[in-house]
């Protein structure tokens, strides 16, 4: 009902709309693609989009996000695991036909997402990294195994060099008999972190993602109150960066 509201409080039409999908009909893995609907009026129409997996990997389980991107819903970000897609719009306008005062459209595209950068399986059973006190170097190095895209993994031997030096001046502050604040130690974390990323640190947000959970996680137990804590937890994670190949 919304729809057609809508459409019948918009400004003057046309007869026969015409529309089509504009965008990749392939996209690699871990990228994402924009689509926008194009056409004659498309600016002042309604659109409702449906995205469906055809014949993706691990099937019915995949995982699909689409993002609408403007405020008339005209266009769409999406990200989705290896397989084929089809997107299915609904278009509701403005006619020029008295007696029909909305016109209603259907369009589809098929999308694939190429398996270009297949991820390296788990770790086996009897590797070598330890799990640590706080359950964070096998993680870690799981983690980006699963979030992480192939060709910015290699910055991880960055972010390592990075929590070290975190790891540093937490000593320091403490030979100095500083005070070390959790918020702002993180927030210093966060930045240094971004900078080691450079222009993969988009790349690595899912990763970052994960491990704010893990942190939420140890503080909502009690176990980061203090400055020997966070030096091991961020020993750990470096540990765990430090296994990426």
């Amino acid at each position: 009902m919304r729809l057609v509201i809508l459409a019948v409080l918009l400004a003057c039409g046309m007869a026969h709309a015409e529309f089509r999908v504009e965008g990749p009909v392939s996209i690699p893995r871990d990228s994402f693609g924009e689509w926008k609907v194009v056409g004659e009026g498309s600016d002042r129409a309604a659109f409702d989009w449906v995205i469906e997996p055809i014949d993706s990997v691990g099937a019915p389980t995949v995982r699909a996000h689409a993002l609408r991107l403007s405020a008339d819903q005209d266009a769409v970000l999406f990200v989705g695991a290896p397989g084929k897609y089809r997107f299915r719009i609904t278009i509701v306008g403005p006619s020029a036909d008295d007696k029909r005062p909305f016109f209603l459209r259907r369009v589809e595209q098929v999308v694939e997402v190429a398996d270009s950068n297949p991820l390296p399986p788990p770790l086996p059973p009897d590797n070598k990294l330890p799990d640590g006190r706080y359950g964070l170097v096998r993680s870690t190095y799981q983690s980006v195994v699963d979030s992480v895209p192939v060709e910015a993994r290699p910055s991880a031997k960055d972010l390592a060099r990075s929590f070290r030096r975190m790891v540093e001046v937490i000593s320091s502050m403490q030979a100095a008999g500083a005070p070390v604040v959790p918020v702002q130690l993180l927030a210093q974390t966060r930045a240094q972190n971004g900078e080691a990323l450079g222009p993969n640190r988009d790349k690595w947000i899912g990763w970052a993602k994960h491990l704010e959970v893990q942190l939420t996680a140890l503080n909502k137990d009690g176990r980061l109150l203090t400055a020997d804590s966070y030096k091991e937890v961020f020993a750990e994670i470096a540990t765990g960066l430090e296994a990426v190949k």
